[in-house]
């Protein structure tokens, strides 16, 4: 098999103040989706993204309103007074399934199905690992923050997605991806572990203040905190228990017994565009971080010097959204407890909607389209970590830095964000900066990052060695 990552992503950013930048991130959605059907039944996710923490960015100096993200202390003491965000943007996405070979990325020829039904892209067809997908886009819109040695404030607004699906077994993930078709699954009993999928997208107002706590010639603690009021406009989670079932053929499904619930509130059957915007739900989150700064030396925050070491080391810690979104109002809620049934043509079944989807399973299921209706509310968490932080000046401009990123994984109903570390070398200057950055995404897929700033010009991925 040839080498490949799972993984893809670009990102951006365009802001004006006094030093500038720019960054993009982009993700390639690799995962297609075949049925809404098998979507809820078998619980297979149709595209995913990665982890918003954009840990090449945020550790800069000249981070400013992004470096917020991933620790709210960076409001204070920014080498970045003020600063005013037009749009930014992170987009990315990783998965252990549904891959482009290494080396075949830039093949566009080949991305619709000459070579055969997938195009050069492919599946990891392996009984283990289990299947696991994280998944983020986020869209900063405007914002602004006014930065000093003594305090800082920032306010955000943001369009937000994330993603995640975990624990899907191999059989389902090839159904999925190649049909009820695929002969060599046909007729073998079958038996899911406990999977989930949660899906879900809202948009964001963010209010950050933070303040420094000690200031001395050796000592600098400063922490912060940010709210954020969020308005959910898409949600869908699937948290199945168990299922056994087999395919004898690829026209039939037998269903013996299933424990599962799925919900959503997507939006309304023939729906338009602007559907998929309004808004269907409310919540909140916070993120509240603390920094440590050893001998740090204020006039070398000054944007007309980066002649100087501006610190010797800092040390950070964040709890990272930690929050819940609500689905209170016309959202559709489902139950299969010790169901089955005896499916056939399951093969040429297709579906205009979700509507349709939740009254096909309803019928075959229990004899009635809402037969397993269960509520019309629901919520979901966001995907809540907690992170740590070294940044250590090796001489003046250049420096080396370390974070770790660990999901909470408090509830099933929870986006499950992924885990890294990343260690990396910068070099920054005030009009410029540029760095290297090696990480381990879930402990175990290795990633190589780059990025540069040119005043407000900012480029970068973490995952160059896959592209």
């Amino acid at each position: 098999m040839l080498n490949f990552q799972h993984e893809y992503h670009w990102f951006f950013d365009i802001r004006y103040e006094p030093c500038t930048d720019f960054f993009v991130k982009a993700g390639r959605n690799l995962f297609m989706n075949k049925s809404y059907l098998f979507f809820f039944l078998l619980s297979v996710t149709h595209f995913c993204m990665q982890a918003q923490e954009m840990i090449g960015l945020s550790q800069s100096n000249y981070s400013g309103l992004m470096g917020t993200f991933l620790n709210p202390a960076n409001v204070v003491g920014s080498a970045i007074q003020r600063e005013y965000n037009v749009l930014g943007g992170d987009f990315s996405l990783h998965n252990n399934y549904i891959y482009i070979p290494k080396g075949q990325f830039y093949n566009f020829d080949n991305y619709q199905g000459k070579n055969n039904e997938h195009g050069i892209i492919t599946d990891d067809y392996t009984v283990s690992p289990q299947k696991n997908a994280y998944g983020n886009v986020l869209i900063a819109g405007p914002g602004i923050l006014m930065s000093s040695d003594k305090n800082g404030f920032g306010i955000h607004t943001a369009l937000r997605s994330a993603l995640s699906a975990r624990n899907i077994d191999y059989h389902l993930a090839k159904f999925m991806w190649d049909g009820f078709d695929y002969s060599p699954q046909h007729n073998i009993p079958y038996q899911t572990n406990p999977y989930e999928v949660i899906l879900l997208s809202w948009y964001e107002l963010g209010f950050t203040y933070g303040g420094a706590i000690v200031n001395n010639n050796t000592s600098y603690l400063s922490a912060g905190l940010t709210l954020n009021l969020d308005f959910s406009s898409n949600g869908l989670y699937v948290l199945s228990d168990k299922m056994d079932y087999i395919v004898p053929d690829s026209y039939l499904l037998i269903v013996n017994d299933i424990n599962a619930g799925y919900g959503h509130k997507i939006t309304k059957p023939e729906p338009k565009i602007k559907d998929y915007l309004n808004i269907k739900g409310y919540g909140g989150g916070l993120n509240f971080g603390i920094n440590y700064i050893h001998n740090r030396k204020p006039k070398a925050f000054a944007l007309t010097n980066d002649r100087e070491k501006k610190y010797d080391f800092k040390i950070g810690a964040s709890v990272i959204d930690a929050g819940q979104l609500f689905f209170n109002k016309d959202a559709d809620v489902f139950k299969l407890e010790n169901d089955s049934t005896y499916w056939p043509g399951i093969d040429t079944v297709e579906f205009a909607s979700l509507w349709a989807v939740d009254a096909a399973i309803g019928n075959h299921f229990s004899g009635s389209p809402y037969g397993l209706l269960d509520g019309h509310k629901f919520s979901l968490y966001l995907p809540t970590a907690v992170s740590i932080q070294l940044d250590y000046a090796i001489i003046p401009r250049l420096y080396g830095y370390f974070d770790a990123v660990q999901r909470v994984g408090f509830d099933r109903s929870e986006v499950k964000r992924g885990n890294q570390i990343a260690v990396g070398a910068r070099y920054e200057r005030t009009k410029f900066d540029a760095a290297l950055q090696y990480s381990l995404y879930e402990l175990k897929y290795s990633r190589i990052g780059i990025y540069f700033r040119h005043k407000w010009f900012y480029v970068g991925t973490s995952t160059f060695n896959a592209l």
